[in-house]
């Protein structure tokens, strides 16, 4: 897995790398319990972000957990505040599993849990979508997006994450 650290429409810092199972990323600079943690705070040093930005990434605290599980993974929220998270393979009615760029945003709330990716039905999903044919390019259902504190989409002010201040996006790794 890596993940990419993003301020709006900006990406900060380099992609990190994680070659465990399980990765912190914390808000601050709160002390890492792990080699595995990425700290926002830190990658954010080398770029001015805005008021916004610094106000959330402050209220993240001990941030999430991030846990590969077998063919799942899974969200832990540690923090104090609302996380938000969409994903090809997250829930969704059962008819809607043939539009996989169309992906639904849940809410989870501090000290609350979300399995927001599963392998085999990323599979499933791949086989769908590569007998159709797309204008605009291929989905890919590996990624996994993630935003401290404000939601995106049909229900939100922000209808793009590339409006919200401070998110990640997880690239999982296919199955080899």
């Amino acid at each position: 897995m890596n993940i990419r650290y993003w301020e709006n429409n900006r990406r900060v810092g380099q992609t990190y790398e994680v070659s465990t199972d399980t990765v912190s990323v914390l808000g601050d600079d709160t002390p890492l319990v792990s080699d595995s943690a990425l700290c926002l705070s830190l990658l954010s040093s080398q770029c001015k972000s805005t008021e916004e930005t610094i106000k959330i990434r402050n209220k993240i605290g001990l941030g999430i957990l991030i846990c590969r599980e077998g063919s799942e993974v899974w969200l832990y929220n540690n923090s104090n505040i609302d996380v938000f998270v969409s994903s090809a393979t997250l829930p969704r009615p059962i008819d809607d599993y043939s539009r996989i760029e169309q992906t639904r945003v849940y809410k989870v709330y501090p000290g609350h849990c979300l399995k927001v990716f599963d392998y085999d039905l990323a599979e499933h999903l791949l086989n769908i979508s590569s007998r159709r044919t797309r204008r605009d390019g291929p989905i890919d259902v590996f990624y996994v997006n993630v935003s401290f504190c404000k939601g995106w989409g049909a229900n939100y002010k922000r209808q793009e994450i590339t409006n919200c201040p401070c998110w990640l996006q997880l690239h999982l790794e296919p199955p080899r």
